[in-house]
């Protein structure tokens, strides 16, 4: 079992393999952040709509789009 452990650190630590797993992860985030944020754009009202029923007020909303939309981008860019 040891053997295997070392063999998959070693995989896991090259550096290739590494950007790689750091590039998919940082890509696969983003995505739910983006489309979480596109479908509160296209869904406005109804999200609204939403926001006000749970007591919170729907002015917040283009702040959670914002939120949710900018931030999946600044994470696929690596800020």
């Amino acid at each position: 079992m040891t053997r295997i452990n070392n063999a998959i650190e070693k995989i896991i630590q090259h550096p290739k393999v590494f950007g790689f797993a750091s590039l998919l992860m940082r890509v696969m985030i983003s995505v739910i952040f983006v489309l979480s944020g596109l479908g509160k754009i296209f869904q406005y009202s109804s999200n609204a709509g939403y926001m006000e029923s749970m007591g919170v007020s729907s002015a917040l909303l283009p702040l959670a789009i914002l939120v949710e939309f900018g931030g999946g981008f600044l994470v696929l860019i690596g800020l």
